[in-house]
């Protein structure tokens, strides 16, 4: 995967979860740009994933009204750092290894966007 279509990727999943994720489910809304950035990150490779997390995060600062401009992409970013150095002593190219990345990098994201973003 090239990077200009991990951009496009990145791009792609804010928009899906800015306009069609809320009107699925009024209970749980999965954090879509989060979890391909790092999913990206350990299956495809660091640039892929830091591309997604940064133009994703970027996007979803854009079209949320109320966000400060940059603040998703940096928690993203820093996600997908924590994903590549967890990811180096986890199998490579695992799906199994991928979904306990998000897993636990999600319980993370929260309180860190929550930090960022206040």
């Amino acid at each position: 995967m090239s990077i200009s279509l991990a951009a496009v990727a990145g791009v792609l999943a804010a928009l899906l979860e800015i306009s069609v994720v809320p009107g699925l489910t009024n209970l749980v809304q999965p954090h879509l740009v989060f979890m391909i950035t790092v999913v990206s990150t350990s299956m495809i490779g660091v640039e892929e994933g830091l591309a997604i997390a940064f133009l994703g995060g970027l996007m979803t600062d854009l079209l949320l009204p109320g966000h400060q401009l940059g603040g998703s992409s940096l928690v993203l970013l820093v996600m997908a750092a924590a994903a590549a150095v967890i990811g180096r002593l986890l199998p490579p190219r695992h799906v199994g290894s991928a979904v306990l990345l998000v897993l636990a990098l999600a319980i993370v994201v929260g309180p860190l966007q929550i930090v960022v973003l206040a």
